[in-house]
């Protein structure tokens, strides 16, 4: 049984993979790597300097552990000013202690002063689905991020998902990419994360970023 187990988890993965090598799916990580591309070499605006922007990753539970890997590969590879929030552990849990966990990912965006050049990447298995009740069942500090990030400041952002939650309604859907788990699976969560991964090494190693 184990080994059938075994197999049928990497069958799926096989599935996952060749749907990610079609469109639009590479069109997608080609608009993430030149979003990137824009905080490595800067923009230029109007008759100011060129402006090199800022990469924040964010993700909760295992895509935390993913957003922490992809943030220092950015620094590291590409040279990109790159943070993963929760980072910050001390930070992160004063402002849910004394503001709210909803609210935490704002709160560390509005004190590093967000600009419309600066990137934000959100990874999320669920992608703030709702419950029966309507309600969003989780992320909802990610969702409220990307509203203030996009919504408030402008700023770049894109999205990595295994669901298409609320999350994806505050962006285009050209800034939202979709991991496709086959219909059923019981391993979503280590599908999606597993390719979280496999999507931001493929980033990282891109020419147009890689800088060592």
């Amino acid at each position: 049984m184990h080994d059938d187990h075994y197999a049928h988890y990497m069958d799926e993965m096989l599935s996952i993979t060749a749907k990610m090598m079609r469109e639009p799916i590479v069109t997608k990580s080609r608009t993430l790597v030149n979003m990137l591309v824009g905080c490595k070499h800067g923009r230029q605006f109007a008759h100011a300097p060129v402006s090199t922007g800022r990469a924040f990753i964010l993700g909760i539970g295992g895509s935390a552990a993913n957003a922490q890997h992809f943030a220092a590969d950015l620094r590291k590879v590409c040279r990109i000013d790159a943070i993963c929030p929760t980072d910050n552990i001390a930070f992160t849990t004063a402002m849910t202690n004394d503001i709210s966990w909803e609210s935490v990912f704002i709160e560390y965006l509005s004190t590093s002063r967000l600009q419309s050049n600066d990137v934000v990447v959100a990874m999320s298995v669920g992608g703030a689905s709702l419950n029966e009740e309507g309600e969003i069942a989780a992320s909802v500090g990610l969702y409220n991020a990307l509203v203030y990030a996009r919504g408030v400041k402008n700023a770049n952002c894109f999205a990595i998902l295994g669901k298409l939650g609320k999350m994806a309604e505050v962006l285009h859907p050209s800034n939202v990419m979709l991991i496709p788990t086959p219909v059923g699976c019981e391993n979503v969560y280590g599908h999606v994360e597993t390719f979280q991964s496999a999507i931001w090494h493929a980033v990282v190693s891109h020419p147009l970023l890689k800088a060592r």
